[in-house]
C-alpha cells in the first residue's frame, strides 16, 4: 500500500470513532427557577437564576431556603434542585454519553430518561458516594457532615464510595446512606423521608467534628490524586505507542492503522476515567468549601473550626493542581483525536505528546 493510501485508509478508519467519543461537558437548560436561585458559570459573578436560560458544564445552581430550580438536559433528563442547596454540571470533557452532577449540599431529585440506545446514563456525585443508574427516579441530599443519602422511587440505582468501587444496588422502596466509612446497605424506605432529621443531625455531627471530617477528606483526595497519576503515565504511554504506529503507517505498515485505532481508543476511555475521577473530587473540594463557611459563621458554632480551616486551605492549594491535572489528561484525550485525523487529511505530520508533563511538579510535596 502507498504512502498516501496508507494515510487515508488510518484516517478513514477514525473518522466514525471520533465523531462518536467527542463529546461536549454536561449541559442543560434552567426549565424552573422560583424563589431564590442563583447561576454561576466560569469566572462571572452569580447571576440570578431565569427560566429558559441554559447552564453550561461546570455552572453551579445555588438555591436560597425559598428556592427551587429543574434542569432539563438534552436527553430529557430532569434535576429538581431543592432549596438550601448548591449543585453543579460537570465541566469535565468526556468520551462517553453521560451526564453528570456535583452535589456539594442540600438535596436534588432526579427523573432520568431511557435513550432509544439504551446508552444514556447519568451521576450524582456526592462528598462520600456516586450515584450511577440509567432511567430511573431518585433523590441524593447531602448533610453539613458529607453524609449522602440517596432514596429510590423507581428503578434502581448503584451507590458507591468511589468511582471505581463496587457498588451497592439500591432499588425501588429503598435507601441506603453514605459516609466516609463507605456505603450502607439498602434498607426499606416506606413512610416519609424525613429529610429535616438527616439535615439536622448531620449539622450536629460537623459541628463537633468539622477538623476531623476535613482529615478524612484530604485523605481521600490524596488518593484520588495518586490515581489521576497513574491514568497521565499510562496516556504518556500511549502517545508514544500510537506516534510509533503512525510512524509505521506513513512508511506503508499497513498493520499500523489498527494499532493506532486501538491506541486512540484507549486515550478516549482514559480521558472518561478522569473525567469521573475529576467529578467525584469536585464534589469534595466544593464540600470542604461549604464546611468552612460553616466554620466562619458563628452561629453555626464548630467546635474545631481553627483545625478545620487550616484543612481547607490546604485542599485549595491542592485543587488548583488537581484542577491542572485533570485539564491536561482531558485535552489530550479529546483533542488528540482531532488534531490527528485533521494532520492526516492534510498531509502533515501526526501530533507528538508534549515533553515534560505536569505530573510530577503538580504532585510532589514541597
Amino acid at each position: 500500500m502507498s504512502f498516501v493510501a496508507t494515510r487515508t485508509a488510518l484516517a478513514a478508519s477514525l473518522v466514525f470513532f471520533i465523531t462518536v467519543t467527542a463529546r461536549a461537558q454536561t449541559n442543560g437548560k434552567l426549565t424552573v427557577a422560583q424563589g431564590t436561585v442563583f447561576v454561576k458559570a466560569g469566572e462571572s459573578a452569580e447571576q440570578p437564576g431565569k427560566a429558559g436560560e441554559t447552564v453550561p458544564g461546570g455552572a453551579r445552581i445555588r438555591t436560597g431556603a425559598d428556592g427551587q430550580a429543574e434542569v432539563t438536559f438534552p436527553d430529557g433528563t430532569k434535576m429538581q434542585v431543592r432549596p438550601s442547596t448548591q449543585v453543579a454540571l460537570s465541566g469535565a470533557k468526556r468520551a462517553d454519553q453521560k451526564s453528570s452532577v456535583v452535589l456539594f449540599f442540600g438535596r436534588v431529585w432526579s427523573k432520568v430518561s431511557r435513550s432509544v440506545t439504551g446508552t444514556t446514563s447519568y451521576e450524582v456525585n456526592t462528598p462520600n458516594a456516586v450515584a450511577g443508574v440509567r432511567g430511573t427516579e431518585f433523590e441524593t441530599a447531602v448533610a453539613d457532615d458529607g453524609t449522602a443519602k440517596v432514596r429510590v422511587t423507581e428503578g434502581k440505582v448503584a451507590v458507591a464510595s468511589d468511582v471505581d468501587d463496587e457498588a451497592e444496588d439500591v432499588s425501588r422502596g429503598e435507601e441506603t446512606t453514605a459516609d466516609a466509612k463507605g456505603v450502607g446497605d439498602a434498607s426499606s424506605s416506606t413512610g416519609e423521608a424525613q429529610w429535616d432529621k438527616f439535615s439536622s443531625d448531620g449539622s450536629a455531627r460537623a459541628k463537633k467534628n468539622g477538623g476531623s471530617i476535613a482529615k478524612g477528606m484530604r485523605e481521600r483526595l490524596d488518593a484520588r490524586r495518586q490515581k489521576l497519576q497513574a491514568l497521565r503515565e499510562r496516556q504518556t504511554q500511549l502517545v508514544k505507542q500510537r506516534d510509533a504506529a503512525v510512524k509505521r503507517a506513513e512508511m506503508g505498515d499497513s498493520a499500523a492503522a489498527a494499532e493506532v485505532k486501538k491506541a486512540e481508543k484507549e486515550l478516549a476511555t482514559l480521558g472518561s476515567q478522569i473525567a469521573d475521577l475529576a467529578d467525584a473530587s469536585e464534589s469534595q473540594f466544593g464540600y470542604v468549601d461549604h464546611l468552612a463557611d460553616l466554620a466562619n459563621d458563628p452561629r453555626f458554632g464548630m467546635i474545631d473550626r481553627k483545625t478545620m480551616l487550616a484543612e481547607a486551605k490546604t485542599l485549595r492549594k491542592l485543587k488548583a493542581q488537581f484542577d491542572a491535572m485533570v485539564k491536561e489528561g482531558t485535552d489530550l484525550s479529546m483533542k488528540s483525536m482531532d488534531k490527528m485525523l485533521d494532520d492526516m487529511q492534510k498531509g502533515k505530520p501526526t501530533i507528538k505528546d508534549q515533553k515534560g508533563s505536569s505530573a510530577k511538579d503538580l504532585f510532589d510535596e514541597k
